[in-house]
């Protein structure tokens, strides 16, 4: 019968050192977590944040750089303008479509065509009329923009920055800046000429 008490004491004991490792470990885990969780190390975003998520369907439709002439990025616009369900609205198309066009390193002879296009699409004063138009040329303007070194100062580099700094401002129906971005544009379209 003394045998009896003495395996319950020690099931006792042995259930108590259990719970104090558990216990233990559980105060060095906790710590380790929230150290883990906040520590700004990592330059990952979160999973599911309306930025990562416009990045991750830019990414599935990435291009084929190199096969500059080939890749059909006018259908692409335009199945992001006709997807009304996108996270962001009219500001998430914005970002997919800049999104898309920082993944291009087309040929000279395109660059100078959408240089050409930009140029003669904001003369005609229509640039900022037809969304599915202004979407094309932000895409276009962003290929421009991104093809030049900041460093070098070219008027069309500034040209492509403005306008399409104006098409997100008036597609998104912000239009306090307009002016005063056609004025730069002006002043870079003299300095072309």
């Amino acid at each position: 019968m003394t045998t009896e008490p003495k395996a319950k004491k020690e099931r006792k004991k042995a259930t108590k050192k259990q719970k104090a490792i558990g216990c233990l470990a559980w105060a060095v885990a906790i710590p380790l977590m929230i150290v883990a969780c906040n520590s700004g190390g990592s330059d990952e975003k979160p999973k599911d944040t309306p930025t990562a998520k416009v990045e991750a369907k830019a990414e599935q439709a990435k291009p084929h750089v190199g096969e500059d002439d080939k890749v059909d990025w006018k259908s692409h616009v335009m199945k992001i303008y006709l997807n009304e369900s996108l996270h962001g609205g009219k500001s998430g198309q914005i970002d997919q479509i800049m999104i898309y066009a920082k993944d291009f390193d087309l040929s000279d002879s395109v660059i100078k065509s959408f240089e050409t296009e930009i140029v003669k699409n904001y003369q005609s004063k229509k640039y900022l009329t037809n969304d599915a138009a202004a979407l094309e040329h932000l895409f276009m303007a962003t290929v421009v923009e991104k093809h030049y070194d900041d460093k070098l100062q070219k008027p069309i580099d500034k040209f492509a920055f403005d306008y399409l700094q104006n098409i997100k401002d008036s597609y998104r129906g912000i239009n306090d800046s307009i002016a005063a971005n056609e004025a730069q544009m002006n002043k870079s379209l003299s300095e072309i000429k």
